[in-house]
């Protein structure tokens, strides 16, 4: 498959999956070419300064098609257009005999197969319904917010304005990613009559309500969301997607019950998405609390091999021993049915509205180039 950029009057960087590059303003330049067509799952994305917003598209490919994309004044972004009717394929086919020398050819070495192995999960299906998307692109960018975000924000500002009598009202006419709601001390997450083992123990939420109501019980379908949520996180340092990726993470690293298949198809995933973070990523785009959490305290932090091994080149320090002064909440393969001493629940009341939970204002992202 191909496709044509057009009308670039500034300097650029344009990335299709994991590569990326720089195109210089007024430079002879018309596009990509040869994107594989399997993987099916793609995205092309844009930064048109050094610190400016980070946006793209993310597309299935079609053998019959061509796309274009063309620099909107208006918008100040790339547009995109999908050419699939007769005329269109043909005008396309036409100028890609005249202008293919000019486009830059998709790599064609991937030993390791590193696309098909981060995205092999992802449904476009669900990339669709996640942007509310009903056309032949997922438009996604490094500031868009999640609908949890979203109203969570909502009702933080309600609280804090219901002194004032004044309505406060969050634009819900933005785009957002309709990410599956992971809440871990809400009331569908913890039952009142065993709330110190659902604490404890995220199995019964993942196995009653997130997979059944959100993902037709399938744990493949919510490692696909994983999957597009990390890569989101990276390729547009986008925060909200960043929190989905540790929110999935946590929730089966925290969950005793998974069959172990799905363990090591959950354990091979996250390895290979640790061997493609570029390192000024790491302090960024992980939370180390987290990871040390899932990797020293977890049930299932034995049966990661790949990623523990992975992690040892990458952050080998969320690996290191947990201090005796800091809480502990279980060690690995720990059942626990009953109080334990170690967890307080009038700290982690159900529902509560913490300063943990409110909303984080970010004054400045710094993109890399991958």
């Amino acid at each position: 498959m191909n496709i044509f950029v057009e009308d670039i009057k500034q300097d650029v960087i344009i990335g299709i999956d994991l590569y990326s590059f720089e195109v210089k303003a007024a430079q002879p330049f018309f596009g990509v070419k040869n994107v594989p067509l399997l993987p099916t799952l793609h995205v092309i994305h844009f930064q048109q300064t050094e610190n400016g917003l980070r946006y793209g598209y993310w597309f299935e490919t079609d053998q019959n098609a061509y796309m274009q994309f063309q620099y909107d004044a208006t918008k100040e972004l790339f547009v995109p257009k999908y050419q699939i009717d007769d005329q269109s394929r043909n005008d396309a086919y036409n100028r890609f005999q005249k202008t293919q020398h000019l486009m830059i050819a998709y790599p064609s070495v991937d030993e390791e197969d590193r696309w098909h192995e981060l995205t092999k999960h992802v449904r476009w299906s669900a990339v669709k319904h996640s942007t509310a998307s009903g056309g032949y692109f997922a438009y996604v960018d490094s500031v868009m917010t999640t609908t949890e975000e979203n109203n969570l924000l909502s009702k933080v500002l309600a609280n804090r304005c219901e002194s004032s009598k004044r309505e406060i009202v969050v634009p819900d006419t933005e785009a957002v990613l309709n990410y599956t709601p992971i809440v871990f001390k809400s009331t569908e997450a913890i039952r009142p009559q065993y709330k110190m083992e659902d604490f404890l123990d995220k199995s019964w939420y993942l196995g009653h309500v997130i997979l059944p109501r959100y993902h037709h019980n399938s744990f493949y379908a919510l490692l696909g969301e994983f999957q597009w949520a990390f890569l989101n996180a990276m390729l547009f340092a986008n925060y909200g997607s960043s929190l989905q990726w540790h929110s999935i993470l946590e929730l089966v690293c925290f969950s005793s019950t998974i069959a172990p298949e799905h363990v090591r198809a959950f354990d091979e995933v996250v390895a290979h998405q640790l061997t493609v973070i570029p390192a000024p990523y790491c302090e960024t785009l992980l939370n180390e609390q987290v990871w040390s959490k899932c990797m020293l305290r977890s049930f299932q932090a034995i049966a990661l091999p790949h990623t523990t091994r992975e992690l040892e080149k990458t952050i080998p320090d969320v690996l290191a021993d947990i201090p005796d002064s800091e809480e502990r909440d279980y060690a690995p393969g720990t059942r626990f049915s009953g109080a334990h001493p170690g967890v307080n629940l009038n700290e982690h009341t159900i529902g509560s509205d913490s300063d943990d939970d409110g909303p984080v204002v970010v004054e400045r992202i710094c993109y890399t180039p991958l």
